[in-house]
């Protein structure tokens, strides 16, 4: 008894949070007004999620399954017209679920308690992860702090580095998210990014500011991580690197073209 008790008071939230995920504006609508007993829109659910991380992680997945098609015709020829308008509408509803929470107080800083990824992670991690900087942006106007560390001591940018994502990472360092923050392994961004051999990630620390002597816990620099695993040309773009020499110029024309475009290298 007490346990059927239990899920029904939960259920509420549970529900606000699949309207959320699904882009029901008008659930979300009715499940806000609710008085008796009032819905707390950043209460979590058993998963940990708030409903403001349900809509806006999908809004990611959307947008980034969007932009999959636009990049491969072939597929977005099979997807059909009928299919993309699909996803057109259900990312305006989601956009719009996103602005209602934020609206009635959804908090964007919070971090989530339990996630697939990594424990701890926000949703600057998340737009990190997905290549998403336009959301970034937004977020870090809403006042998301971009230093915010997740179970591990990773930021959004130690993110940004891993993944080759040049333009969240580009968003994230104007706005002062620490170049060389180190996560529990003693990895900087430019650990991460010099051992996925992200090349022209590596220049944009660098030219940023970053250190290219800093070592993590094994006393390895980001060049001897990216030589040991087969990284060559990041290696010693990174050893011979120097920003006051004259090449800085010319590497900041070679990065314009990249981190504008949202690419990833």
């Amino acid at each position: 008894m007490l346990l059927c008790v239990l899920c029904a008071a939960r259920r509420p939230q549970a529900d606000l949070v699949s309207f959320c995920v699904e882009g029901d504006k008008a659930g979300v609508a009715a499940a806000l007004a609710q008085t008796d007993p009032p819905l707390d829109v950043n209460e979590t659910t058993a998963q940990g999620r708030t409903p403001l991380f349900g809509a806006f992680k999908m809004l990611l997945d959307v947008e980034t399954a969007q932009a999959d098609l636009l990049a491969n015709r072939k597929t977005m020829k099979r997807a059909g017209a009928a299919a993309q308008a699909r996803n057109a509408e259900l990312r305006e509803d989601l956009e719009a679920v996103v602005c209602l929470l934020v609206f009635k107080g959804a908090d964007p800083a919070l971090v989530e308690a339990s996630s697939e990824l990594s424990p701890n992670w926000s949703l600057l991690h998340y737009c990190a992860q997905a290549g998403n900087a336009k959301r970034a942006r937004q977020l870090l106007k809403l006042g998301c702090a971009a230093d915010v560390q997740d179970a591990h001591g990773r930021t959004p940018l130690h993110e940004a580095a891993r993944c080759g994502e040049l333009a969240v990472a580009d968003a994230l360092v104007r706005v002062g998210c620490p170049l060389d923050a180190r996560d529990h392994n003693g990895w900087a961004p430019l650990h991460h990014a010099a051992a996925m051999g992200r090349t022209h990630l590596c220049k944009q620390l660098l030219i940023a500011g970053a250190s290219k002597i800093a070592r993590n816990r094994e006393l390895h620099s980001p060049a001897d991580l990216a030589m040991a695993r087969g990284h060559q040309r990041t290696g010693q773009t990174i050893s011979t690197f120097y920003k006051e020499s004259a090449g800085v110029k010319r590497l900041l024309t070679e990065l314009e073209g990249d981190y504008h475009d949202g690419g990833r290298t």
